[in-house]
């Protein structure tokens, strides 16, 4: 089971949280969407990808539902000729409100996408426009409903929340409709300030406030509270679906499962070696055109080891130390008894050999998973 994820770089504004590679210059997709091609047919020649059928597909960014629908179209059928999928795979397309119509969501089914990942991230004019996203409110509330009536199988909403403007109103207004839309399926964020931003330029200087702590703690408990009335599952800490509509290309990431990255910035992971490609669009293309290699690092027992912690600990299932004991015995001899000590302070509970977070271990996720992590050279 292996997923593939493809890069694309283009934006039409800057959202003043997000690091992610991207640009709204939109000049040269022909060339780019053609070097991603051209780096898919080098990957299908080396031993680790020849033989890949992949049973997920996500095109991510960026944003892709910035490309012309018909040009995407070609494009996604020449990928599909060199790397097949799986007769059920999923096929998942990032795009935002503004991008939506009923022609695009016609051309993307057609081009065999049956998923749809929406960036909301709010149903509030004053906050996207606080974001400096290219959509109001309206826009998102009709692009929801266009794809909905196209007849999409899965439609995902992202949304985020702890921000300095988003109420405790705002956010639960924002649930209720989500959870009562139609979409199966909701990745909540919360606003975080990450380097190299502009929103951390404007905390900086004074004129943002940082994300604050104890508030989004509050509203994560309310999308607790919400999931939960509403009969979802809350499988991963930022990640929420109807019964039976987990992701499957994410959930793969949280599994440790392959996935090959195409495009600039992409990564990826054959079990036990990470590559990855420039973060930006000129050296990209200048890379796959004279045939250079990826950068790369190999992982030894001890950062899979760690990994598998992280990712595992994040979801709902937790940490199956039987598991664990079979696969990393040098590394788990201490790990049951630090867990007990956080299942005393009402942080991890456990049945059987599974130890997962509480509710309110989930709050810490980030400080526990590295509070039990090896530390040291393998």
């Amino acid at each position: 089971m292996a997923g593939l994820y493809i890069h694309i770089p283009y934006c039409k504004k800057a959202c003043f949280y997000c690091n992610f590679h991207f640009t709204v210059n939109r000049k040269g997709q022909p060339e780019l969407l053609q070097a991603i091609l051209e780096e898919a047919r080098r990957q299908r020649d080396t031993a680790v990808w020849n033989e890949a059928t992949f049973s997920s597909l996500y095109l991510g960014g960026g944003t892709p539902s910035v490309i012309e629908p018909a040009l995407l179209a070609d494009f996604l059928y020449e990928l599909r000729t060199v790397f097949p999928l799986e007769a059920d795979a999923e096929f998942t397309l990032e795009a935002n409100p503004d991008d939506v119509n009923p022609t695009a969501a016609a051309t993307w089914l057609e081009a065999g996408v049956n998923r749809i990942s929406l960036g909301l991230q709010s149903l509030n004019d004053e906050e996207l426009r606080w974001m400096n996203r290219s959509h109001n409110a309206k826009e998102a509330l009709d692009s929801l409903d266009t794809l909905l009536q196209a007849g999409f199988p899965s439609v995902n909403a992202d949304l985020i929340y702890g921000g300095p403007l988003r109420s405790d109103a705002s956010w639960l207004h924002d649930l209720d409709y989500i959870f009562n839309s139609g979409v199966d399926h909701l990745s909540a964020y919360a606003l975080t300030l990450e380097e190299r931003t502009p929103y951390e330029k404007l905390v900086h200087t004074g004129r943002y406030e940082a994300p604050e702590e104890q508030h989004q703690a509050r509203q994560f408990e309310m999308l607790s509270d919400r999931a939960e009335a509403a009969g979802w599952d809350h499988y991963e800490i930022s990640n929420l679906a109807k019964p039976g509509q987990r992701a499957r290309h994410n959930s793969a990431y949280w599994k440790n499962h392959p996935y090959l990255g195409l495009g600039p910035s992409a990564h990826s992971y054959d079990g036990k070696y990470r590559s990855w490609n420039p973060a930006d669009n000129a050296l990209y293309v200048r890379a796959v055109t004279e045939g250079m290699d990826r950068e790369g690092e190999l992982l030894g027992p001890k950062e899979r080891y760690n990994e598998w912690l992280m990712t595992h600990l994040r979801m709902l299932e937790g940490l199956d130390l039987k598991w664990a004991r079979q696969h990393w015995p040098e590394f788990v001899a201490g790990l049951e008894q630090e867990l007990l000590k956080l299942e005393a302070r009402g942080w991890v509970q456990h049945k059987g050999p599974r130890f997962s977070l509480s509710r309110n271990g989930r709050l810490y996720a980030d400080a526990i998973a590295a509070g039990l992590m090896q530390v040291g050279e393998d």
